[in-house]
Protein backbone atom coordinates (compact mmCIF):
# COMPACT_ATOMS: atom_id res chain seq x y z
CA UNK A 1 0.00 0.00 0.00
CA UNK A 2 1.31 3.33 -0.85
CA UNK A 3 2.00 5.79 2.36
CA UNK A 4 1.00 9.16 1.59
CA UNK A 5 1.70 12.02 4.16
CA UNK A 6 -0.92 14.60 4.77
CA UNK A 7 -0.74 17.20 7.23
CA UNK A 8 -3.65 17.77 10.40
CA UNK A 9 -4.09 20.77 12.30
CA UNK A 10 -4.53 20.90 15.90
CA UNK A 11 -5.65 24.86 16.88
CA UNK A 12 -2.27 26.47 15.33
CA UNK A 13 -0.06 23.30 15.48
CA UNK A 14 -0.20 21.08 12.53
CA UNK A 15 1.87 17.71 12.44
CA UNK A 16 1.88 14.83 10.54
CA UNK A 17 -0.38 12.07 9.36
CA UNK A 18 0.53 8.93 7.01
CA UNK A 19 -2.76 6.85 5.34
CA UNK A 20 -1.34 3.43 4.56
CA UNK A 21 -4.32 1.01 2.82
CA UNK A 22 -7.18 3.95 3.46
CA UNK A 23 -6.44 4.13 7.43
CA UNK A 24 -5.06 7.50 8.97
CA UNK A 25 -1.93 6.51 10.82
CA UNK A 26 -0.37 9.44 13.18
CA UNK A 27 3.18 9.41 13.18
CA UNK A 28 4.01 10.93 16.40
CA UNK A 29 1.00 8.37 17.95
CA UNK A 30 3.29 5.48 15.89
CA UNK A 31 6.76 7.32 17.54
CA UNK A 32 5.22 7.32 21.04
CA UNK A 33 3.96 3.65 20.68
CA UNK A 34 7.42 2.46 19.54
CA UNK A 35 9.45 4.37 22.29
CA UNK A 36 7.21 3.17 24.76
CA UNK A 37 7.94 -0.43 23.36
CA UNK A 38 11.77 0.40 23.00
CA UNK A 39 11.81 1.75 26.13
CA UNK A 40 9.61 -0.84 28.43
CA UNK A 41 9.25 -3.58 26.35
CA UNK A 42 11.96 -5.91 28.16
CA UNK A 43 9.89 -5.34 31.60
CA UNK A 44 7.81 -8.31 32.41
CA UNK A 45 5.42 -5.41 33.81
CA UNK A 46 4.80 -3.86 30.45
CA UNK A 47 2.55 -5.22 27.42
CA UNK A 48 3.79 -4.00 23.98
CA UNK A 49 1.14 -2.19 22.00
CA UNK A 50 0.13 -2.12 18.85
CA UNK A 51 2.46 0.33 16.60
CA UNK A 52 -0.09 1.24 14.22
CA UNK A 53 -0.15 4.86 14.63
CA UNK A 54 -3.62 5.24 15.99
CA UNK A 55 -4.59 6.06 19.84
CA UNK A 56 -6.99 2.91 21.29
CA UNK A 57 -7.50 2.18 24.85
CA UNK A 58 -3.88 -0.54 24.21
CA UNK A 59 -1.83 2.40 23.73
CA UNK A 60 -3.60 4.82 26.57
CA UNK A 61 -3.48 1.28 28.90
CA UNK A 62 0.28 1.26 27.57
CA UNK A 63 1.08 4.76 28.88
CA UNK A 64 -0.83 4.56 32.52
CA UNK A 65 1.32 1.11 33.16
CA UNK A 66 4.54 2.87 31.77
CA UNK A 67 4.02 5.64 34.42
CA UNK A 68 3.30 3.41 37.26
CA UNK A 69 6.70 1.48 36.28
CA UNK A 70 8.79 4.82 36.44
CA UNK A 71 7.17 5.63 39.75
CA UNK A 72 8.73 1.81 41.22
CA UNK A 73 5.42 0.20 41.58
CA UNK A 74 6.11 -3.48 41.51
CA UNK A 75 2.62 -4.42 40.41
CA UNK A 76 1.07 -2.52 37.63
CA UNK A 77 -2.92 -2.17 35.92
CA UNK A 78 -4.01 -0.11 33.65
CA UNK A 79 -6.07 2.46 35.94
CA UNK A 80 -4.48 5.52 37.88
CA UNK A 81 -6.36 5.25 41.65
CA UNK A 82 -5.16 6.22 44.62
CA UNK A 83 -1.67 3.61 44.89
CA UNK A 84 -0.64 5.84 41.67
CA UNK A 85 -1.46 9.22 42.89
CA UNK A 86 0.54 8.46 46.15
CA UNK A 87 3.61 7.22 44.22
CA UNK A 88 3.74 10.24 42.04
CA UNK A 89 3.09 12.32 44.64
CA UNK A 90 5.97 11.01 46.79
CA UNK A 91 7.93 11.03 43.31
CA UNK A 92 7.04 15.06 42.67
CA UNK A 93 5.66 16.50 46.06
CA UNK A 94 5.57 20.03 44.56
CA UNK A 95 3.74 18.55 41.06
CA UNK A 96 6.17 18.54 37.71
CA UNK A 97 7.48 21.88 36.93
CA UNK A 98 8.19 23.76 33.97
CA UNK A 99 11.93 23.24 33.13
CA UNK A 100 14.26 25.85 32.50
CA UNK A 101 15.02 26.81 28.43
CA UNK A 102 18.23 25.58 28.79
CA UNK A 103 18.06 22.40 31.47
CA UNK A 104 19.00 19.25 29.30
CA UNK A 105 17.94 16.82 31.95
CA UNK A 106 15.47 13.86 30.72
CA UNK A 107 13.25 12.34 32.28
CA UNK A 108 11.22 9.02 31.39
CA UNK A 109 7.90 10.89 33.41
CA UNK A 110 8.02 14.00 30.81
CA UNK A 111 8.37 11.50 27.62
CA UNK A 112 5.25 9.68 28.54
CA UNK A 113 3.70 13.32 29.09
CA UNK A 114 4.57 14.05 25.94
CA UNK A 115 3.42 10.67 24.77
CA UNK A 116 -0.05 11.32 25.97
CA UNK A 117 -0.59 14.55 24.65
CA UNK A 118 0.39 13.47 20.89
CA UNK A 119 -2.03 10.57 21.76
CA UNK A 120 -4.97 13.08 22.59
CA UNK A 121 -4.62 15.51 19.94
CA UNK A 122 -2.38 18.13 21.89
CA UNK A 123 0.73 19.06 20.47
CA UNK A 124 4.22 18.51 22.04
CA UNK A 125 7.57 18.73 21.33
CA UNK A 126 8.88 19.20 17.47
CA UNK A 127 8.94 15.75 15.73
CA UNK A 128 10.13 13.87 18.55
CA UNK A 129 9.93 12.48 21.93
CA UNK A 130 12.60 14.43 24.36
CA UNK A 131 12.30 13.86 28.07
CA UNK A 132 11.98 17.21 28.53
CA UNK A 133 8.78 19.12 30.01
CA UNK A 134 9.38 22.83 28.64
CA UNK A 135 8.24 24.53 25.33
CA UNK A 136 5.68 22.79 24.09
CA UNK A 137 5.28 19.91 26.17
CA UNK A 138 4.41 22.58 28.73
CA UNK A 139 2.37 24.54 27.10
CA UNK A 140 -0.02 21.85 25.77
CA UNK A 141 -0.53 20.59 29.54
CA UNK A 142 -1.24 24.14 29.97
CA UNK A 143 -3.86 24.30 27.95
CA UNK A 144 -4.98 21.18 28.47
CA UNK A 145 -6.04 22.19 32.04
CA UNK A 146 -8.04 24.86 30.79
CA UNK A 147 -9.62 23.02 28.28
CA UNK A 148 -10.48 20.82 31.34
CA UNK A 149 -10.46 23.47 34.09
CA UNK A 150 -8.17 21.35 36.19
CA UNK A 151 -5.49 23.32 38.18
CA UNK A 152 -3.26 20.75 38.86
CA UNK A 153 -0.53 19.53 36.23
CA UNK A 154 -0.73 15.67 37.51
CA UNK A 155 -4.53 15.53 37.30
CA UNK A 156 -4.56 17.34 34.12
CA UNK A 157 -2.10 14.95 32.61
CA UNK A 158 -3.69 11.83 34.50
CA UNK A 159 -7.17 12.87 33.59
CA UNK A 160 -5.81 13.27 29.55
CA UNK A 161 -5.16 9.20 29.37
CA UNK A 162 -9.02 9.08 29.64
CA UNK A 163 -9.59 12.42 27.73
CA UNK A 164 -10.06 13.35 23.83
CA UNK A 165 -9.80 16.81 22.80
CA UNK A 166 -13.33 18.19 23.24
CA UNK A 167 -14.49 15.66 24.25
CA UNK A 168 -14.79 13.68 27.73
CA UNK A 169 -14.77 10.39 28.80
CA UNK A 170 -16.93 9.30 32.48
CA UNK A 171 -14.22 6.66 32.95
CA UNK A 172 -13.28 6.93 36.57
CA UNK A 173 -10.32 4.94 37.83
CA UNK A 174 -10.18 6.00 41.33
CA UNK A 175 -11.35 2.89 42.91
CA UNK A 176 -8.58 1.27 40.98
CA UNK A 177 -4.43 1.40 41.05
Amino acid sequence: HKVVPKRRQWGQQKYETLTKGGNIMDIMVLKSQQWMNDTYGGDSRYTKVAEDGATGWGTINGLIIALQIELGMAETAAVIGPTTRGKFNAKYPGGITRQAADDTDTDNVHSIIQCALWCKGYYAETGSITGYYKGQSADSVEELKADMGSPAVYEAVCTAFGLRRNRSHKRNPADHQ
